[in-house]
C-alpha cells in the first residue's frame, strides 16, 4: 500500500511541470487574442486608408470578426473546462484500488476544483481588463473625432467671417467711390450751372447796352481761366 502511494506520489510530481506548461499556454490565450485583433484593426484600417472600404464598412467588419473570435473563444473555454465527474470517478477507482486513501482523494479533487477556479477568475480578470481597454481605446478614438469635427467647425466659421469681412469692406469702398463720383458730378453740375447763369447775365447786359459785348467776352474768359487754375489747383492736393 505506501509503495502504491509512493509511486502515484513520485507520478504526480513529474507531471506536474507539464501540467502547469499546459496551464500557461492557456493563460496566453488572451494575450494572442489581442494580438489577433491589433492585427486584423491595423489591416482594416491599412484597407480604409488605401481605399478598399470605407470606415462604415470597416467598422462593420471588425465588429463581426470581434464577435467571431469571441465565439470561438467561448466554445474553447466550455472544450477546456474539466470533466470534474470524470476526474472524481477516476480518483474513487484508484482508492478502490488503494492507490490513495479517501482523505487524499477529497484533498487532491479539491486542490484540483481549486486551481481551476484561479485560472478562471485570472481568465475573466483578464477580460476585464482587455473589455475595459478597448472601451477606453474607443472612448478616445470617438474624442479624437469630435475634436476634429469641433476644430473643422471653428476653422469654417473663421474662413466665413474673414470671407465676409472681405465683401463687406469691398461694399464699402464701392459705396465711397460711388459717393465721390456722385459729389462730383454734382460739383460740375453746379458749375455749369453757374456759369450758364453768368453767361446769361452778361448777355442780358450786352443787350441792355450796359457792358459791350468784348467786355461781356473778357469776362467769360477770366471766370473760365480761374475756374480751371482753381481745378488744376484741386488735382495737386
Amino acid at each position: 500500500m505506501e509503495t502504491r502511494v509512493l509511486i502515484l506520489t513520485t507520478i504526480t510530481l513529474l507531471t506536474l511541470p507539464a501540467i502547469a506548461q499546459e496551464h500557461g499556454q492557456k493563460r496566453d490565450q488572451p494575450e494572442r487574442k489581442k494580438g489577433d485583433l491589433e492585427n486584423i484593426e491595423k489591416r482594416i484600417k491599412s484597407a480604409v486608408e488605401r481605399g478598399d472600404i470605407t470606415k462604415e464598412e470597416a467598422k462593420s467588419k471588425f465588429a463581426e470578426m470581434k464577435k467571431m473570435m469571441e465565439i470561438k473563444r467561448n466554445a474553447k473555454q466550455k472544450s477546456d473546462k474539466p470533466n470534474f465527474e470524470s476526474i472524481e470517478r477516476r480518483l474513487k477507482e484508484g482508492v478502490k484500488r488503494g492507490d490513495l486513501t479517501e482523505e487524499q482523494a477529497k484533498a487532491k479533487f479539491a486542490e484540483m476544483k481549486k486551481q481551476f477556479e484561479k485560472r478562471r477568475e485570472a481568465a475573466n480578470h483578464k477580460r476585464n481588463e482587455q473589455a475595459d481597454h478597448q472601451k477606453r481605446r474607443e472612448h478616445e478614438e470617438r474624442e479624437q473625432q469630435e475634436r476634429r469635427k469641433h476644430e473643422d467647425r471653428e476653422h469654417k466659421q473663421d474662413r466665413d467671417h474673414e470671407e465676409r469681412g472681405h465683401h463687406e469692406h469691398n461694399h464699402t469702398e464701392r459705396q465711397l467711390d460711388e459717393a465721390r463720383e456722385h459729389a462730383e458730378r454734382q460739383r460740375e453740375r453746379h458749375h455749369h450751372a453757374r456759369f450758364d447763369a453768368i453767361e446769361k447775365s452778361l448777355h442780358q447786359a450786352v443787350e441792355a447796352g450796359l457792358i459791350s459785348g468784348l467786355e461781356a467776352q473778357k469776362t467769360m474768359a477770366k471766370l473760365h481761366l480761374a475756374a480751371i487754375k482753381h481745378q488744376q489747383k484741386k488735382e495737386r492736393r
